[in-house]
């Protein structure tokens, strides 16, 4: 039987309360899921979630780029998120059951070098309770 991996994401979504329909809750998905490849992390605390969450959200409402975009153009954005965060749910499961480090590496890269081109870097980020803090 195939995995139906939006019925998975859309699972953990409301699972760690946050809503696939959002803009923000799927900028927060992404960027948590692609920091736990990066930094192979297993176990995520739903609060640390719920914290970022809510920093996500309050900086996207108050974004002029955002706010400046129509629904229609939110829309697409999220739908672009929740599908690159699929695709990082499917690295990370592949990762964790075959325990192929070199897929780990390649993964890794790919998703630390796409938030490098953002200016984040996710190797450099710790996830707390209560949101991500440099560690360098």
């Amino acid at each position: 039987m195939e995995r139906n991996w939006l019925r998975e994401f859309a699972y953990e979504m409301a699972l760690n309360g946050l809503d696939a329909d959002n803009l923000a809750d799927a900028n927060t998905a992404y960027l948590i899921a692609s920091w736990a490849l990066v930094n192979n992390v297993e176990f995520l605390d739903p609060r640390a979630i719920l914290s970022v969450r809510n920093s996500m959200r309050a900086a996207i409402s108050n974004s002029p780029d955002v706010i400046a975009m129509s629904n229609a153009d939110k829309q697409i954005a999220a739908e672009t998120l929740i599908y690159n965060t699929v695709l990082v749910m499917a690295n990370r499961v592949q990762i964790a059951a075959t325990r192929d480090s070199a897929l780990h590496a390649a993964a890794a890269k790919h998703y630390g070098d796409g938030f490098r081109e953002l200016g984040i870097d996710l190797k450099a980020l710790q996830l707390t309770n209560h949101t991500f803090v440099s560690i360098r």
